[in-house]
């Protein structure tokens, strides 16, 4: 399948995606009544929660995505943060005694192959590239002396494994995605850090490169008073990142920062939505379906924040 084509099918599709009468029909339901509401949308299939619905949708989303991809190694890479996930749990649970077992469903790496690897050292069940990931990341978790080294080890080691692969997939949309994700989370880091009353040292050894955004406009920034700290960001993604700030510094909630920048990537990748001969608009539908998911958590939970537009 081609670009075109695929891009086509996208377009053809979007349409489905929950508008604002769909959110303000759910956000007028009453909770006994919010899965019959998306049933009624056609949104879950027969799923008997809204999590099992959730996860029903983006599984098929998945699934979707690997039947109209023109190519997997694009496409594969939207996933990897779930592979994160699936990996740092299973390895946290073998050297750092974590008693949940946690596999997240949609990544790359299947749970009988990522638990052969990790717990059995056998690799059969994995390609290449994935038992050279789990390799590195299984090393680091020998060396590391604590879960939260650990973790933020292996999400340096997940973003480095990305971007020594997107010179080969030469791809400025996926390039940009991955870029402002990066930036995003550094952002939001950068907070934590502050709040739990990290000094730089600790915050530096976090930080992720590969952003658009270097560790020194950071270094200048992280000392700084709260009023200030929007104004080293004001000549990146057109000021937004120093208006989320400025927001967040107004409210104080870590949630709603992090909603602003899911935000930031629609609209950063909006740039690339009508790219019919790239894979631009299938980028842009799948973080419309992941906006789509969290909005319905949002509104199940009574969320007061700013749904995410898309």
């Amino acid at each position: 399948m081609n670009y075109p084509y695929a891009n086509g099918i996208i377009s053809a599709i979007e349409v489905r995606l929950f508008n604002r009468s769909h959110y303000a029909k759910l956000e007028k339901v009453e909770k006994a009544g919010f899965l019959k509401q998306l049933r009624e949308f056609g949104y879950g299939g027969a799923a008997a929660s809204i999590e099992e619905a959730i996860a029903t949708e983006l599984t098929g989303l998945r699934e979707f995505l690997n039947g109209i991809s023109p190519n997997r190694n694009l496409t594969d890479l939207f996933f990897i943060e779930i592979d994160a996930v699936n990996i740092k749990a299973a390895l946290k649970r073998k050297h750092y005694s974590a008693v949940e077992s946690v596999y997240m469903p949609g990544g790359n790496i299947a749970q009988e192959a990522l638990e052969a690897a990790v717990f059995s050292d056998d690799y059969a069940l994995l390609d290449k590239s994935q038992t050279g990931l789990i390799r590195e990341i299984a090393a680091a978790a020998t060396a590391c002396p604590d879960a939260r080294t650990f973790s933020i080890t292996a999400d340096k080691m997940i973003y480095a494994y990305v971007f020594r692969r997107l010179p080969l997939l030469a791809d400025p949309a996926l390039r940009t995605y991955f870029q402002t994700a990066v930036d995003a989370k550094n952002v939001v880091m950068m907070i934590r850090s502050r709040v739990l009353g990290w000094d730089w040292p600790e915050f530096s050894a976090m930080f992720i490169p590969g952003g658009t955004i270097p560790i020194s406009v950071f270094a200048e920034a992280y000392p700084a008073a709260d009023e200030a700290l929007p104004g080293f960001f004001k000549e990146h993604y057109q000021e937004k990142i120093g208006l989320g700030l400025k927001k967040y510094f107004q409210s104080e909630n870590i949630d709603s920062l992090e909603r602003l920048f899911e935000q930031l990537l629609i609209e950063t990748m909006k740039n690339y939505r009508y790219d019919s001969f790239g894979i631009g608009p299938i980028i842009y539908y799948y973080l419309a379906k992941q906006a789509e998911a969290s909005n319905i958590r949002l509104l199940y939970a009574g969320g007061e924040a700013d749904l995410i537009d898309y």
